[in-house]
């Protein structure tokens, strides 16, 4: 989705308009990290990415037990404990 809303300026293009001759300036880390707090896409694309790696550990975590629990419903049974081992098993 960012390739296609982003438009990417020709590389050196900001330099060339702001009039810098040197491209690298060495800053502290604490510059560094306001620099990229400051970037919306940057802050929006590592959102994105924790909620989705949160999201497929949730799943790995809990949908076993998920899916014992439905089982368990549809047969009428007040616990896991009470389901056919056979049938967790599959």
């Amino acid at each position: 989705m960012i390739i296609i809303f982003i438009e990417e300026p020709e590389r050196g293009a900001v330099e060339r308009v702001e009039g810098r001759e040197k491209t690298l300036v060495a800053t502290s880390y604490w510059n560094d990290i306001v620099a990229l707090a400051k970037t919306p896409t940057y802050v929006l694309s590592t959102a994105g990415y924790t909620a989705i790696v949160f999201m497929v550990g949730t799943l790995s975590w809990w949908a076993a037990t998920t899916i014992e629990h439905s089982e368990a419903n549809k047969l009428g049974l007040n616990s896991t404990a009470l389901l056919d081992p056979k049938l967790k098993a599959r």
